[in-house]
């Protein structure tokens, strides 16, 4: 189950993340919870639209670049959703702001941009601000917006070193889906009585 977590309360990006963390802490501590994480969206919901580019060539002006949906995620996020994790490593605790930028890309997102070589320890510039990012992992293909389109391109960045207002929960588990709802508000509440779902 996923349930929509607004983060009015916490403006600051190292609020959200004591506060994101310690909520899924507690839901990982639960009986009959398998994984638990967050991201900005979940799979077959989009994905906002980033400009990207590979920094190691002639990097194309910003209105010439290719886009592709990105997906801020969490440690514990390709488990909670079964994505497997082709090559490198998935993101982990020490993924965090300040740290060293860094993403994950998907299988055809791999062939398509770095044919016959190996993407991991390479560079790509996201966004209209060309960020640097390093890619630290491949990871099976989702279908981010429709069941029957044809994977494409598509990256992951770190939640924690992302800013956004509000985070998708998700939790991986054999309860029925809407214990899993009743689960997390109160874990959310019990972390948080002020944050109203």
């Amino acid at each position: 189950g996923a349930i929509n977590l607004p983060m009015a309360q916490h403006p600051d990006q190292a609020s959200r993340q004591r506060f994101v963390e310690r909520i899924l802490a507690a839901l990982r501590d639960t009986p009959g919870v398998e994984s638990a994480t967050v991201s900005s969206d979940i799979p077959l919901n989009g994905g906002n639209r980033t400009l990207y580019a590979r920094a190691d060539r002639d990097v194309p002006p910003t209105e010439r670049r290719a886009s592709a949906p990105s997906h801020d995620i969490a440690p514990g996020y390709l488990k909670s959703w079964g994505i497997p994790l082709i090559a490198g490593r998935d993101f982990d605790e020490h993924d965090v702001a300040g740290g060293r930028n860094v993403c994950l890309i998907s299988q055809t997102g791999a062939r398509k941009i770095f044919p016959n070589e190996n993407p991991i320890g390479k560079t790509l510039l996201v966004t209209s601000n060309s960020t640097p990012v390093e890619i630290v992992g491949i990871i099976g293909d989702v279908r981010s917006e429709r069941i029957a389109e044809l994977p494409e391109m598509e990256f992951y960045l770190p939640w924690a070193q992302e800013n956004f207002s509000f985070v998708s929960i998700a939790v991986r588990s054999n309860l029925k889906v809407d214990a899993i709802t009743k689960l997390v508000q109160s874990t959310v509440t019990k972390v948080d009585p002020n944050i109203a779902i």
